[in-house]
């Protein structure tokens, strides 16, 4: 072993537990991030009673990896929507307003 130099392995494991009460929280895989920007997709009525599909800029706080703790942007009631990566490159080549369901 003359001269070789193992790097040493840091392994830890962390759990951290999202126990407020009295906040509100969403699945993590719901939120897109843009830079320092998190975003989620609502479906919201139009005046004229169709539901469409909006992106929301939310606030994030405490997470476990499982939930984020949202401070800002969301309400208990709001429907928030999860489409997968797949599927929101194939909505950015579409031209148009956002799709309604």
């Amino acid at each position: 072993m003359g001269g070789e130099k193992i790097a040493p392995i840091l392994e830890k494991t962390f759990n951290i537990i999202l126990d407020k009460k009295g906040v509100l929280g969403i699945p993590c895989y719901f939120v897109q991030k843009r830079g320092p920007k998190c975003f989620v997709l609502v479906a919201e009525k139009t005046p004229q009673g169709k539901e469409m599909i909006r992106k929301r800029e939310i606030q994030i706080g405490s997470t476990d990896f499982t939930y984020y703790e949202v401070l800002a942007g969301l309400k208990e009631g709001d429907t928030i929507i999860y489409l997968p990566p797949e599927a929101t490159k194939s909505a950015k080549n579409q031209k148009g307003k956002p799709k309604r369901i």
